[in-house]
């Protein structure tokens, strides 16, 4: 079957300046990369070598030469520029870039490079689009334990971006897997942690990127639980709220009574339980330990004063 005469034009019109960029390349290097072959290229180039700007003397043909098997360009003409992208095609390219950018983590060198292109296309065509339209979120969740059970598999460490609630911070670890915990409510992973050295649990939905990095031969301490958590007893008030299903499976009930509401719970973040309970007047009561209790009514109290002077 005849190849369509258009794109045969826009394979030309892509030729001499591929070749220029690559000087002495070979004609099977030109052939693989344009994906014709041998035979047809060389009948592109002997097309191109009689072609030019109006007058079509010589002074004005392409000059180009494929002797040896290597093909140079002397005098390009007007073709020594990259044809531009129709419409059409930078809009694919920017919903392209634009899922390239949300599956790149932040700290790859690629992210701003991705980032900018973006830009670049942006600014260079007049579009009805505005670059904020174009965006593409991928199932974040579903990619992240994807690598973490290729980082299981392969015996590979993670690097992972974890926005810690607590500290309202980004910071940057390097853990290794040893779990997921998958329940209708949320996804975990437990991993050893080298950053605070000793086994730690990441939400998924705080987690922002991973990606495998080698595993280094360290050793990984061993920490005995009563020294990295302390065990929080809680009232629940109420058992419909995210709070008590987003632990569920960690809160211990103090007796075997089903209408007890008193769970301990160990923690490894004071901090986060004494935030939690703040923001949950209605769900949460810290009942032990005694300066848990008394950091959360200290904070309650300093933060109601300050209300009243702001009036």
């Amino acid at each position: 079957m005849a190849e369509n005469a258009a794109l045969r034009a826009l394979r030309l019109l892509d030729l001499v300046p591929y070749v220029l960029r690559n000087p002495g390349i070979s004609i099977k290097e030109l052939a693989d990369h344009f994906e014709v072959s041998r035979d047809e290229l060389i009948k592109d180039l002997n097309l191109l070598f009689m072609c030019g700007l109006p007058g079509y003397t010589p002074l004005e043909l392409i000059d180009l030469s494929f002797e040896d098997g290597v093909v140079e360009v002397r005098d390009p003409q007007n073709l020594k520029a990259p044809r531009n992208f129709n419409e059409s095609e930078a809009l694919a390219l920017r919903i392209a870039l634009a899922a390239l950018q949300e599956q790149t983590p932040k700290n790859h060198p690629s992210f701003r490079v991705i980032q900018s292109l973006r830009q670049k296309i942006a600014d260079s065509f007049v579009s009805d689009i505005p670059p904020h339209a174009i965006d593409f979120v991928a199932d974040k969740e579903e990619i992240l334990i994807n690598t973490i059970k290729k980082a299981i598999e392969e015996e590979k460490d993670l690097e992972i971006e974890y926005l810690n609630p607590v500290r309202d911070s980004l910071t940057v670890r390097e853990v290794t897997p040893l779990s997921l915990s998958l329940s209708r409510i949320q996804t975990t992973l437990i991993s050893y942690c080298h950053t605070a050295q000793g086994e730690r649990s990441f939400h998924l939905k705080s987690m922002q990127s991973a990606r495998l990095i080698e595993r280094q031969p360290r050793e990984i301490e061993s920490h005995n639980e009563s020294h990295t958590t302390t065990t929080v007893q809680l009232h629940i008030l109420k058992r419909d709220t995210q709070f008590f299903l987003n632990l569920q499976e960690n809160l211990q009930p103090t007796n075997s009574q089903s209408d007890n509401h008193v769970y301990d719970l160990p923690v490894y973040q004071p901090e986060w339980i004494i935030r939690s309970t703040i923001s949950q007047p209605d769900t949460v009561i810290v009942l032990k330990p005694e300066a848990f209790r008394s950091a959360v009514i200290e904070r309650c109290t300093t933060a109601l004063e300050q209300y009243a002077v702001i009036g």
